[in-house]
């Protein structure tokens, strides 16, 4: 890794680390997310980095984060990325989101949605940790270490290496009971992300403490519960990404911006 240089960490999550570096081979600033590869494999990734390195070589989208390269060392894989200001986790840390500003994002990460499931490639972990920001306002879909495209022929049987709680939480009912992937689950998480964003608080989780068990349940039998402070188009979208049955789910941009919550909401990239 001496043909980087690094200047400070940008985020971190259970198995890899983002820095902001730059490199003699590339004057501008990058994001480099730096991923353990564990093992005895050499030079050789494993199926999760591969899979995310063959599926961002063939995207190009404003709203998803651009791949700039990538660099395989022993026990490390380097993947150079476009650099962002901050992630949507971030942005509620202090306080819940309002919902004009909730809205343009949510609409924007439809989008870049919309594009990979065009291409058959379903994300399977969009967090609010996964989805960037960047300085000017603009979503990027990252991460794309989990997600199934049927054109890769590349395994998954180190996924379960790099879930968390954040992304368990933000599977649909279908997913938790049948592992059944499809782009109705990407937009069962984007409605936990809406959520998320517009309450401060995530829609089934347990308790003040994490309980897989407990949170599966919620998630498959317990009814949707949305704070009276939230606006009534707001409640029909949260209601209807976030419906039991995939087939009563929003599945498209165009069924999701036709709501009445993104009246007058325009992508302006």
């Amino acid at each position: 890794m001496n043909e980087f240089s690094i200047f400070e960490k940008v985020s971190s999550s259970g198995y890899s680390i983002v820095v902001k570096a730059e490199a003699r081979f590339r004057p501008a600033t990058f994001a480099l997310k730096v991923i353990p590869s564990p093992g005895p494999r050499g030079n050789k990734p494993t199926p999760s980095i591969r899979r995310e390195v063959e599926i961002l070589r063939t995207l190009d989208h404003p709203c998803i984060v651009r791949f700039f390269g990538c660099r395989f060392y022993s026990k490390t894989a380097c993947i150079m990325m476009e650099l962002a200001s901050t992630n949507l986790a971030q942005l509620i840390r202090q306080s819940r989101m309002p919902e004009g500003l909730a809205k343009q994002y949510i609409l924007q990460i439809a989008d870049g949605l919309d594009y990979i499931h065009a291409k058959g490639i379903i994300h399977r972990d969009l967090t609010l940790n996964n989805v960037l920001v960047t300085y000017d306002g603009i979503i990027k879909i990252s991460d794309f270490a989990s997600a199934l495209d049927p054109h890769l022929n590349i395994g998954h049987e180190d996924v379960w290496a790099y879930e968390d709680c954040d992304s368990r939480e933000t599977k649909g009912p279908e997913v938790v009971l049948r592992n059944e992937q499809s782009r109705a689950g990407d937009y069962w998480s984007l409605g936990v992300i809406l959520y998320q964003l517009v309450t401060g608080r995530d829609p089934f989780k347990s308790g003040m403490y994490y309980d897989q068990r407990k949170t599966s349940e919620n998630i498959v039998y317990s009814p949707l519960e949305i704070p009276p402070y939230i606006s009534p188009q707001c409640c029909e979208v949260l209601h209807r990404l976030l419906a039991k049955a995939p087939n009563s789910r929003i599945c498209s941009f165009q069924e999701l911006s036709s709501c009445a919550f993104f009246n007058n909401v325009a992508l302006s990239y």
